[in-house]
C-alpha cells in the first residue's frame, strides 16, 4: 500500500547517549528510503509533544520528515573516536524536518514507538491515547505492555520463564508497608538465599539498567566490609521509598570478568539476544546470526558500559529463544529482544534476567558485529510491513457495526492482553 501517514515517536538525538547505535534513527533513516519508493509521508514526534483533543479528534504536533539520506551511523561513527559516553551526550541531527503541523491521529495509518525519555505521567497520557486507535491504526507497539509495570524489562522474564531466571522474589506480593516490604525483602535475602556476600535490587518497574544496586559487598570492591542488617535494611528501604516495589535477585558471578582473569570472554557477561515476530533473525546468506556479548568495565554495575563483543547462540540457547519466541509474538511483542547471562553451571547454563517489550536498542550493534549495520534494521522494517499487511486483511472485520466501545481504561488494556494465557515451554 502506498501514500501512507506514518508516525515515528523518537527521542531527540541530542539526549541520546549512544547516538552512534540509536535504533529510532536507524529505523528512521531506512523507513525514509523505503518511503521514497512507495509515496509514503512520514511524521516524527517527540516526547514533548503531546496529543491533545480538539473538536472531538486527537491531535498531536508532529513534523513531517523532508529528508533523511545520510546514514546516521556512518554519519556518528565519524564522531566515534571523540566521543565518550560517560562525558558527551547526544549529536546534531543528521536528517531535516519541517515546520510542526497539527495532525490529525485518525489520518495516520501506522505508528511505530521508539521513545523512553519525557515524563512518565505524560507519556502514559500519550500510549492510553494511542492504544484508543487501535482498530484503525496499526500500533508497532502493544500500549498495554508498556503502560504496565507487570511487563517492565525486569519482571517480564519472570512471567515468561520463570524456571530460568534467577531466584528472585518481588514485593509486590507484601500486602503492607515499605517497612513490612523491606522486612519480607530481608528474610528472602537471609532464608531463601542464604544471606550472601551479595544481592541485586532492582526497581520493580525500571529498564535499560536504571536504579540497579548491589546489597552486601560491592563485587566491583571486594575489600569493603560487608553490610550489617541493620544497614541492609536501610539501603532496601531507600531503594523502596523512591520505587514503591523492587525484586530482590540473587547475583549471578558470571556477569562480571573473573579476578584471576582465566575464563574466557564469552563465559561471563551478558548475551544479548533479538527476536522478531518470535522468530531468531538470520543473516541475508541464512547463516545463523552473530549476537553481542557484553561484560561490564571494571568500574560498572552493568553490562551497559561493556563492549560489544560477536558470539554465537549454543543449542540451548537457540531452544530456548525458539520458546519464549511464541510468547513474545502472542503477547505483540513483533520485535523484543533479552539478556541471557551465561554461567558455568551445566545444569544451569544460562540464566534470562532482562526482557525488551518493543522495539530494543540493541539492532544497530547486532547488524555490525554481522557486518551490515543496518540487517536487523531492514528485518524489522519488513515485519512491520507484513504487521500492516495483517492489520489491513482484518480491519474490513472490525469495521462491522459493533456494540458501542466501553472506555478505554488500564484494567481494560491489561485483561486484553492477559485474554489469551501463556504456554511457556521449559528447557
Amino acid at each position: 500500500m502506498s501514500n501512507r501517514i506514518l508516525l515515528v515517536f523518537l527521542d531527540p538525538i541530542e539526549a541520546c547517549s549512544y547516538p552512534v547505535t540509536e535504533s529510532g534513527y536507524a529505523l528512521l533513516h531506512r523507513l525514509w528510503h523505503r518511503c521514497g519508493r512507495t509515496q509514503d509521508t512520514i511524521y516524527v514526534a517527540y516526547p514533548h509533544d503531546h496529543i491533545t483533543m480538539h473538536s472531538g479528534h486527537l491531535v498531536i504536533k508532529a513534523r513531517p520528515l523532508i529528508d533523511f539520506s545520510p546514514s546516521p551511523y556512518h554519519y556518528y561513527q565519524e564522531q566515534r573516536s571523540e566521543y565518550d559516553s560517560h562525558r558527551d551526550l547526544g549529536s546534531q541531527a543528521c536528517h531535516v524536518e519541517g515546520a510542526p503541523v497539527d495532525l490529525l491521529l485518525s489520518q495516520v495509518n501506522a505508528i511505530l514507538w521508539r521513545q523512553e525519555l519525557g515524563d512518565p505521567y505524560l507519556q502514559r497520557e500519550k500510549l492510553m491515547a494511542i492504544a484508543s486507535l487501535r482498530e484503525s491504526t496499526l500500533l508497532f507497539l502493544d500500549p498495554a505492555l508498556l503502560l504496565s509495570p507487570e511487563f517492565s524489562s525486569k519482571a517480564l522474564p519472570n512471567l515468561l520463564a520463570p524456571q530460568c531466571v534467577p531466584v528472585s522474589f518481588c514485593t509486590r506480593t507484601v500486602d503492607g508497608s515499605i517497612a513490612d516490604k523491606a522486612e519480607a525483602a530481608l528474610d528472602f535475602v537471609q532464608h531463601r538465599l542464604g544471606d550472601p556476600q551479595t544481592t541485586i535490587l532492582k526497581p520493580f518497574s525500571g529498564d535499560n539498567g536504571l536504579g540497579i544496586t548491589f546489597l552486601g559487598q560491592d563485587p566491583r570492591h571486594v575489600l569493603d566490609p560487608p553490610l550489617k542488617s541493620f544497614s541492609k535494611i536501610r539501603v532496601i528501604t531507600e531503594l523502596l521509598q523512591q520505587h514503591q516495589d523492587i525484586i530482590v535477585q540473587e547475583y549471578i558471578p558470571s556477569i562480571r570478568a573473573p579476578a584471576n582473569g582465566i575464563a574466557t570472554p564469552t563465559q561471563f557477561g551478558e548475551v544479548r539476544f533479538l527476536l522478531i515476530d518470535g522468530q531468531i533473525p538470520t543473516r541475508n546468506d541464512g547463516k545463523p546470526l552473530i549476537f553481542a556479548h557484553r561484560s561490564p568495565t571494571p568500574n560498572s554495575l552493568m553490562a551497559d558500559s561493556g563492549i560489544s563483543q560477536p558470539t554465537y547462540l549454543t543449542s540451548q540457547e537457540m531452544l530456548f529463544l525458539e520458546d519464549i519466541g511464541k510468547s513474545y509474538r502472542q503477547m505483540g511483542i513483533h520485535f523484543g529482544g533479552g539478556d541471557l547471562i551465561r554461567t558455568p553451571d551445566p545444569e544451569r547454563p544460562f540464566v534470562f534476567t532482562d526482557a525488551a517489550r518493543a522495539v530494543c536498542g540493541h539492532l544497530v550493534v547486532t547488524g555490525a558485529l554481522n557486518n551490515q549495520p543496518y540487517l536487523i534494521v531492514d528485518q524489522v522494517l519488513d515485519c512491520f510491513e507484513r504487521c500492516f499487511s495483517r492489520h489491513q486483511s482484518h480491519q474490513s472485520v472490525r469495521m462491522q457495526p459493533t456494540t458501542p466501545a466501553q472506555p478505554l481504561t488500564q484494567e481494560s488494556l491489561m485483561a486484553e492482553t492477559s485474554a489469551q494465557p501463556l504456554s511457556i515451554p521449559s528447557l
